[in-house]
């Protein structure tokens, strides 16, 4: 295969800025270099040494696009309302991935969200949302994303800045082999309740990546998310290293709420501040879940979340909440520290997004093992305090809670383990605790 070479001021103005827009439409002039790709019979290396004006880009296999700095990139055109940056095969749950080899390099990719529309509805099939067939939003509905990939394998995107995303910052679906490295996610134009997550992860898909990535949404920092579209697929493979939130709404969503799986997931060192929700692990869909489904291993080891407030009052306030099927769960490492409310550390039993919600098949949440290794919880004289670990309309076949330290200024306050009336444990390690800084170890 032969790869062609381009810069992008040899046949593109390139008088647009990241930031403020502004400029001469250059989306032809690009597209026309990238459409080079679409039959592969080229390659294409495409190095942007300045800012475009764009209304949406599409990619092929086999093409690199190399920012020179975080200055250089893509500012989408007022009234676009569409993703800045799109594969151009685009292929649903169960059809064949056309798109490889696809790699993108630095640069600021800027949706200008005040001035796009949060969704599109087309007259035929070829919405991508049905998860979203809500009252006024028909089943052909799609939401405007700054990054659509659906249908691709070894995607890479590597020092990417991804700015003003007008709902999500990237959405993937249907992928193989994605690594995204040291991506921020700028947000100034924040919009309450309009849907700007962050890293949007739709199954199908297995070995996926994620380092260091940083930044603000106003909604789900990351969600993998595997059968919340379809019902049915699976995401498997996950190393996620180095979550950094700048008062993100919610931290991670882990959301299975039918016949699809969540496999071997590893989530390490995630830190800064969010409001109301941590870690969101639950089929938050008020749907029956098959006896195959659900959550089978995952790990989280090393978090230092500390909330800055609450946005969303549809549920209580929590840095973990855990309800489905659950095989395997262990929690490694966490920090609470000066806590501004009493939401628990760790809360298992609800397996919907409101509280009280009874589930529609009638079976509670149920967890096979869940570990809790390393739990330190340090509060001043005016923290708040409350039940670190709460079990509720839940079934825990074993629990193991070990090694938390809890040191009060204000004195022995709250308890470790609050186990409701309509929750069971089936076997328990014995409670490892030392501080000082609690009342209770256990009540039920």
């Amino acid at each position: 295969m032969k790869f062609k070479t381009i810069l992008a001021s040899e046949i593109a103005r390139l008088d647009s800025d990241v930031i403020l827009g502004g400029g001469t439409d250059d989306t032809a002039s690009l597209q026309q270099v990238l459409d080079l790709a679409k039959d592969k019979s080229y390659g294409v290396h495409l190095i942007m040494d300045g800012a475009a004006l764009v209304r949406g880009l599409k990619v092929y296999s086999n093409t690199t696009i190399e920012c020179r700095s975080a200055a250089c990139g893509f500012f989408l055109a007022d009234h676009s309302d569409c993703p800045v940056m799109q594969n151009g095969n685009l292929r649903k749950e169960g059809q064949e991935i056309v798109d490889e080899n696809i790699t993108l390099l630095g640069g600021t990719y800027n949706q200008n969200c005040a001035h796009q529309v949060h969704s599109i509805t087309y007259d035929d099939d070829r919405g991508f949302y049905p998860s979203w067939n809500l009252p006024g939003f028909p089943p052909s509905t799609d939401a405007v994303v700054n990054h659509h990939w659906v249908g691709v394998r070894r995607l890479t995107l590597r020092d990417v800045i991804i700015r003003d995303q007008r709902t999500y910052a990237l959405m993937m679906c249907n992928w193989e082999h994605v690594v995204i490295e040291n991506m921020e996610i700028q947000l100034p134009g924040r919009v309450h309740g309009q849907n700007q997550d962050g890293i949007h992860v739709f199954g199908p898909g297995r070995f996926l990546t994620i380092r260091n990535v940083s930044g603000c949404t106003s909604d789900d920092f990351i969600a993998l998310a595997p059968d919340e579209r379809d019902g049915i697929s699976a995401i498997t493979d996950v190393v996620i290293d180095g979550v950094h939130l700048d008062d993100a709404d919610q931290a991670i969503r882990m959301l299975c709420h039918k016949d699809g799986v969540l496999d071997r997931v590893t989530i390490r060192n995630v830190s800064g501040t969010y409001r109301s929700f941590g870690f969101f692990i639950n089929p938050f869909h008020p749907t029956g879940l098959s006896a195959n489904a659900g959550y089978r291993n995952i790990l989280i080891d090393g978090v230092d979340l500390r909330s800055n407030g609450v946005d969303y009052d549809y549920t209580s306030p929590f840095l973990f909440r855990v309800g489905g099927q659950v095989d395997n769960l262990t929690l490694k490492n966490i920090t609470h520290y000066c806590p501004r409310d009493d939401r628990p550390v760790v809360d298992v039993g609800p397996r919907y997004y409101m509280d009280n919600v009874p589930s529609p098949d009638g079976s509670k949440t149920h967890v096979r093992n869940l570990t809790i290794d390393g739990l330190t919880v340090i509060r001043k004289a005016d923290s708040a305090a409350g039940d670190l670990v709460r079990l509720r309309d839940c079934q825990v076949e074993h629990l193991a809670v070990k090694g938390v330290v809890v040191l009060d200024d204000a004195g022995p306050r709250g308890t470790l383990l609050s186990v409701e009336p309509n929750a069971e444990i089936v076997t328990m390690a014995p409670l490892s605790y030392s501080g000082g800084g609690l009342e209770d170890l256990m009540k039920e």
